[in-house]
């Protein structure tokens, strides 16, 4: 089974679509804040979280539910507005921010001082794009062609710390993949 959480108005074929609000593109209505989702333990092969994970209360509980759901293997694809980006600021119903290094807290693979729930989550891969990371080839998006999201991206760091207020990120992608313990 595949769940596309927080689905909103985009619907994924051959997904679970499943949101807070009854539109026509929701197969299951659910609050998301509320622990745990009726769903079995390991029983997810791919979850989707496009632009969800800034509108949850409590992004710790979110985690640990993300890795007691997903199989071992499964893979978590997680779009979330950059804190720089106009549309995080916008919307009044956003959380929490996110970065590039905002999920480090919460897998076992990173070398990071902190971290604030044990999963056995694994950050395979993440980007930042300024663009929407999807259309990131987009002949639209001069910031791609140019090199500028390469450069961005090899010292994300530096590009957080120093220049996101002047030249915003639009979105942050990341890529997990569940692991067992002695993968990590």
């Amino acid at each position: 089974m595949k769940l596309n959480l927080g689905c909103g108005l985009r619907a994924e074929e051959g997904f679970l679509n499943v949101d807070i609000l009854d539109l026509p593109t929701v197969d299951q209505v659910l609050n998301l804040d509320v622990f745990p989702y009726p769903f079995e333990s390991e029983s997810i092969d791919e979850v989707l979280c496009r632009h969800f994970i800034s509108h949850i209360h409590d992004i710790n509980s979110l985690m640990l539910e993300l890795d007691r759901v997903t199989k071992y293997g499964g893979i978590l694809r997680i779009y979330a507005p950059h804190f720089s980006s106009d549309n995080y600021k916008t919307d009044p119903t956003h959380q929490i921010s996110i970065g590039y290094r905002s999920l480090n807290y919460f897998v076992n693979d990173v070398d990071w001082p902190l971290t604030y729930v044990k999963t056995n989550l694994s950050i395979t891969y993440r980007y930042l794009s300024m663009f929407n990371y999807d259309q990131r080839k987009s002949i639209k998006n001069i910031f791609y062609w140019t090199g500028v999201e390469y450069i961005i991206n090899k010292f994300p760091r530096i590009y957080e710390k120093f220049f996101s207020s002047v030249i915003p990120c639009n979105e942050v992608y990341f890529e997990l993949r569940k692991v067992e313990d002695k993968d990590l």
